[in-house]
């Protein structure tokens, strides 16, 4: 053999082709997807298929849809669970309690609250929490002012009261006789007067009266009329 010859070799294992594996799929979903696995033998040119059934899940996710604005006129706000179908189920905590499931959770008194929705994983035995504070404020009609009262002592309205279930950071009742001198005024909302002035009972007439209250809305205020009789 010349030293020009080449020497035949034997292939090394780094120079047989691969074994191909093709993965023939649509992208996986949710639930039970059929895989198949296809592989080639580009050596001795053989192909064999693989097809097995996959179960892919979702990951798990948790939301609470609600952004009450700071001061709402609504008469409730609806707070709306979102959830895959990884939960089967959920349930609302409010401050800790128990609500159930309903969809969606109301809540109608202001009020800051701690709520949370419970997704429950009926598959893995497992459960998550989801929490969220709430600062909700309602702020509906504010107050209404009776415009006449009769303080006759027969107990049917015989007293002045204004009607009002706010919590006011600042309250003024203010009430003029027809010749602009003051004969009421407090800083009490649950105010309840029986028309005396001087330690005496008002005469009847047409009296002015002026309300003013501040609350985290704002400034609410109302002038008008009340006509005491007998």
């Amino acid at each position: 053999m010349s030293t020009t010859e080449q020497k035949q070799q034997t292939p090394t294992p780094a120079e047989i082709p691969f074994t191909t594996p093709q993965v023939s799929t649509n992208l996986p979903s949710a639930g039970y997807n059929v895989i198949t696995l296809t592989t080639v033998d580009t050596v001795c040119n053989v192909v064999q298929t693989f097809t097995d059934t996959l179960f892919f899940r979702l990951p798990s996710y948790l939301n609470i849809i609600s952004d009450p604005e700071e001061c709402t006129s609504d008469a409730t706000v609806d707070v709306i669970p979102v959830y895959n179908s990884v939960y089967q189920g959920y349930n609302w905590l409010v401050d800790g309690v128990d609500q159930g499931s309903p969809n969606p959770l109301q809540i109608s008194q202001s009020g800051i609250y701690e709520i949370s929705i419970v997704g429950y994983d009926s598959i893995c035995g497992t459960s998550d929490t989801l929490t969220a504070i709430y600062d909700i404020f309602f702020a509906q009609e504010p107050f209404t002012v009776p415009n006449v009262i009769t303080p006759n002592g027969d107990n049917v309205n015989d007293r002045w009261t204004i009607n009002t279930n706010e919590d006011w950071d600042r309250f003024h009742v203010i009430l003029f006789n027809r010749w602009g001198i003051k004969v009421f005024e407090t800083n009490a909302p649950t105010f309840n007067w029986g028309a005396d002035y001087d330690g005496q009972i008002l005469t009847p007439g047409v009296y002015f009266y002026q309300v003013e209250a501040e609350n985290r809305c704002g400034i609410t205020s109302e002038e008008g009329t009340l006509h005491i009789t007998y």
